[in-house]
């Protein structure tokens, strides 16, 4: 599976894997210095070939040094249906460098 164009490569043929149709970042920082991150990130996963590796969103964070609260998380089918992503589904795993954190 080809996931980055090759520099070079001709384009008439390319197409990404994705797009990102939004990405929104909104970092409040509060008197005391304390920062809340609201992020929304929109992705429309554009070849069947991408969908494994591209279905599932990390974020990354310390859980000794941060809260993260996932408040939506949602699939939409070519169609436009909206089809939520049950808390079951939503994995927490924390990785071997944060265990230090």
């Amino acid at each position: 599976m080809q996931l980055v164009q090759k520099v070079g490569q001709a384009t008439s043929d390319f197409t990404p894997a994705a797009t990102v149709l939004k990405m929104h970042v909104h970092i409040d920082v509060d008197a005391r210095g304390l920062e809340t991150i609201d992020e929304t990130l929109v992705t429309r996963i554009e070849r069947k070939d991408a969908i494994s590796f591209l279905a599932n969103h990390r974020i990354q964070y310390s859980p000794k040094m941060h809260h993260v609260e996932i408040l939506e998380a949602y699939a939409v089918d070519p169609k436009g249906g909206r089809h939520p992503v049950p808390p079951s589904a939503i994995q927490v795993q924390e990785s071997p460098a944060n265990t230090t954190a």
